[in-house]
């Protein structure tokens, strides 16, 4: 019997094999794919637009460019950092040609968030924290915004963020400091971000 040469993901999740059987074209699996991923999707292309009016779009983007790609995943990391890679990629590649055109929305001061295009995702854009955090993170350069969504709402090390971005390990370390100097003003300048516990990792 012909034995398959394709290579099964590392990874035993249920992620991975959402994925694999998406990859096949299982139509079911795709949609379950979608629904694993969205929300995880929508929150990193919620903090990297910023006040863009164009953020559902890109979260649109980056799921077509997922569903795309997914017979590409191969399980060395897990289903939500791989698709995490693909959604900054994606969001920063419409960002940097936006302001190449010179088509740069300026920051709106109470964003609206992903709400059509993210039924889960609904609840965190509409709490009074998450627009304020999507305010002043929408303030920093597409560059500093992108580390600072990386390390300070989804938890990456600095040496991932390199390989996720393609920058060095130094660049990344210098983008993050300097948002950070940028974010801790704002925030002192905020009373309920400067009173919430949470905000603790971004006032460092």
């Amino acid at each position: 019997m012909h034995q398959s040469t394709k290579q099964l993901p590392r990874s035993s999740d249920i992620g991975a094999q959402i994925a694999f059987a998406s990859a096949s074209g299982d139509r079911a699996a795709q949609r379950r794919l979608a629904d694993l991923l969205l929300d995880r999707v929508a929150l990193t292309v919620r903090y990297l637009a910023g006040g863009d009016s164009d953020a559902d779009d890109y979260v649109q983007m980056a799921m077509i460019e997922i569903l795309r790609s997914v017979g590409s995943f191969r399980g060395e990391s897990s289903l939500e950092t791989w698709a995490e890679k693909i959604a900054v990629r994606t969001t920063m590649r419409h960002l940097k040609h936006r302001r190449w055109r010179g088509q740069i929305v300026e920051l709106d001061p109470a964003p609206e968030g992903v709400s059509r295009a993210v039924g889960a995702d609904r609840r965190l854009a509409q709490s009074s924290l998450a627009d304020r955090l999507t305010a002043i993170v929408g303030t920093l350069t597409p560059e500093r915004r992108e580390v600072v969504t990386l390390r300070l709402v989804l938890g990456h090390s600095i040496e991932e963020i390199a390989v996720l971005t393609g920058a060095k390990i130094n660049t990344v370390r210098d983008r993050l400091a300097v948002a950070r100097r940028q974010l801790r003003s704002k925030i002192a300048r905020d009373p309920v971000l400067r009173e919430a516990k949470e905000m603790s990792a971004w006032d460092e």
